[in-house]
């Protein structure tokens, strides 16, 4: 038998490889890695959760979207199981449980009863600096009817606009402190405001006040955190928070109802919420009202997160609560209805 340079007799020999063929599709391995990828998240950010971790700064951020990170899991658990892949199967159900569990735990039943007090409403809003719907977002916060409004964001502009008539007749007694940067801050109020002390947290502006509710003595605060999307804003989010603690620990048992409300920057998935709520009642929660995202306000904007609060505590209740209208904000406002305990008069 002869050879030749073609090869063994009747060798057919097979097509020259296409040197794109492999950059075509990727292997298939290749596509699990983002379920990989999303399952380790959920078990290092969902564990942080359960261990309550005072994260640093990507965990930080990383808790604030804790729902759509829970919801990805799933997705990626669901697509593991479809797909067969073996040992990626119980990890992704790790992953999934772990981002999805602290989720669920805030919507479980509170079984809320709704106690009887004094009828008393607050309004938190975020006015955003660059909004020039100032007539609009007026209109929406005259319209909610509240007693009490916190605002932040509030520029010199804005603190032009909060002198029209039709402001200062439904809420006459107002105390403003503008700055052209997105810390400024306003308390307005139908009721008389009195012991008005302006502070700092983490040297950013906030404001309290006393506001008498038919005879009962109700501490108002309204708070703006830092947003802690980089390392170095996120120092000063922390300090804030750690200074507001600080400030309501030392509030003495028969101090009387509190209200602490405004942008803290912070989900019910971060921290600083479980903090708080160590002591004080989520008043959004309390009313049982939905997820109540606040941030950002726009057509489809993600992720959707609730970073704007108000927390009660010493006897106030939550009956509910509603966003209003965003009106130009990329903050929507907060509406929650509560009921304060009858007290003895203001001295």
């Amino acid at each position: 038998m002869t050879f030749n340079d073609e090869g063994p007799p009747n060798f057919v020999p097979p097509p020259p490889a296409d040197p794109r063929a492999s950059r075509r599709r990727p292997p298939r391995s290749r596509l699990w890695i983002p379920v990989w990828l999303t399952a380790l998240s959920g078990i290092v950010v969902g564990g942080a959760h359960y261990l309550a971790v005072d994260p640093v700064y990507p965990l930080v951020v990383a808790n604030m979207v804790l729902p759509w990170l829970a919801g990805a899991a799933i997705v990626g658990f669901a697509a593991s199981v479809f797909g067969r892949q073996g040992i990626l199967i119980p990890f992704a159900l790790l992953g999934a449980l772990a981002a999805s569990w602290p989720v669920a735990q805030e919507r479980l039943p509170k079984n809320a009863t709704y106690p009887e007090g004094l009828p008393f409403r607050v309004v938190t809003a975020n006015l955003y600096v660059g909004n020039t719907n100032h007539s609009g977002a007026i209109a929406s916060l005259l319209g909610a009817n509240a007693d009490v409004i916190c605002l932040q964001e509030v520029t010199h502009g804005w603190a032009v606009s909060l002198e029209a008539i039709d402001v200062t007749a439904a809420y006459p007694h107002q105390h403003v402190l503008p700055e052209d940067s997105p810390f400024g801050i306003a308390l307005l109020s139908r009721l008389p405001l009195a012991n008005v002390e302006e502070y700092s947290l983490a040297d950013l502006p906030q404001l309290r006040a006393t506001v008498d509710v038919e005879g009962t003595a109700v501490e108002v605060h309204c708070v703006h955190l830092m947003p802690p999307f980089t390392p170095d804003l996120y120092a000063v989010h922390h300090r804030g928070g750690d200074e507001l603690l600080t400030m309501l620990a030392a509030r003495t048992v028969d101090a009387g109802p509190i209200v602490v409300a405004g942008d803290f920057n912070s989900t019910p998935y971060n921290a600083l919420h479980r903090q708080l709520t160590a002591t004080l009642e989520d008043a959004w929660i309390a009313g049982e009202d939905g997820f109540g995202h606040t941030a950002p306000a726009k057509l489809l904007a993600i992720p959707p997160m609730r970073v704007d609060h108000v927390y009660v505590g010493a006897g106030a209740r939550s009956m509910g609560g509603e966003l209003l209208p965003g009106s130009g904000s990329d903050h929507y406002p907060v509406a929650i209805d509560l009921a304060i305990p009858r007290q003895m008069a203001s001295p």
